[in-house]
């Protein structure tokens, strides 16, 4: 890998984690499509992962009197159920078709209709 690899990552990944911290989510969101681009997934995934959950315990710190402990433990055992199948994914499916399959979901996301509230 270049320098320019890692000063891009480094873009996308501050682009992204301001995002996360200003709405609570999506630097995955950002942050993977532009990372794909440049990076294998058995890369990507778990780096996001790493640097989503550094950022927002940094930002659950910040706003820890406003956080609901039962909705963090049941957030806490859906990721904690799913990791196996996510590596699971990362290990037998082709890095093409995973490349393939961000870029339209974060289509599909992008272009869903916003719901009022």
């Amino acid at each position: 890998m270049g320098t320019s690899v890692y000063i891009f990552g480094a873009v996308v990944a501050i682009v992204a984690g301001t995002v996360q911290a200003c709405t609570g989510f999506g630097m995955a969101l950002v942050a993977a499509p532009c990372l794909l681009l440049v990076l294998e997934p058995t890369l990507v995934t778990p780096t996001l992962v790493t640097l989503s959950t550094l950022n927002t315990l940094l930002v659950a710190w910040h706003g820890r009197r406003h956080v609901q402990a039962a909705l963090v433990l049941m957030l806490a055992a859906g990721g904690i159920t799913g990791f196996p199948l996510g590596i699971w994914v990362l290990k037998t499916v082709d890095a093409n078709v995973l490349k393939v399959c961000v870029g339209a979901l974060s289509l599909i996301h992008i272009s869903e209709p916003t719901r009022p509230y």
